[in-house]
C-alpha cells in the first residue's frame, strides 16, 4: 500500500459525501429523522472536528486534542449551507495538509495514539 492510496480513499469518500450533501435541499440539512439521530449538518460538524483533532500533528501528538469539545459537535442548532460547507472544507483542509508532505516511508513508522 502506498500513501497515495490513503489520499485517494479519503478523496473518494469526500466526493461521495459531497455529492450526497449537494442533493439535499438546504431545509433538510438540519432535519433530525429519529429521536436519537443526528442531522446531516451535525454529522458534518462532527466529521470536521474529528478530522481537525485527529490529523493536527498526528505523527507526534495524541489524536484527541484537549481543545476539542466533542459533545458540543452534536448540539442541535440550525446550520446554513455556507456553514456546513465551511466546516467540511476546514476539516478536509487539515487532512489534506497533513497527508500532502508524507512519503511512503511514513507507512513503516510506528505512531502511538
Amino acid at each position: 500500500m502506498l500513501i497515495a492510496d490513503f489520499r485517494a480513499e479519503y478523496a473518494r469518500y469526500r466526493q461521495l459525501a459531497e455529492k450526497a450533501l449537494a442533493q439535499m435541499p438546504d431545509a433538510e440539512l438540519n432535519r433530525v429523522l429519529a429521536p436519537e439521530g443526528n442531522s446531516a449538518a451535525m454529522i458534518v460538524r462532527h466529521m470536521s472536528g474529528n478530522l481537525i483533532s485527529r490529523f493536527t500533528n498526528f505523527l507526534t501528538e495524541d489524536g484527541e486534542k484537549p481543545n476539542r469539545d466533542r459533545d458540543r459537535e452534536f448540539d442541535e442548532r440550525a446550520y446554513s449551507r455556507a456553514e456546513v460547507n465551511a466546516l467540511w472544507a476546514k476539516g478536509f483542509a487539515v487532512l489534506d495538509d497533513a497527508l500532502a508532505p508524507l512519503g511512503d516511508d511514513v507507512l513503516e513508522r510506528t505512531v502511538t495514539i
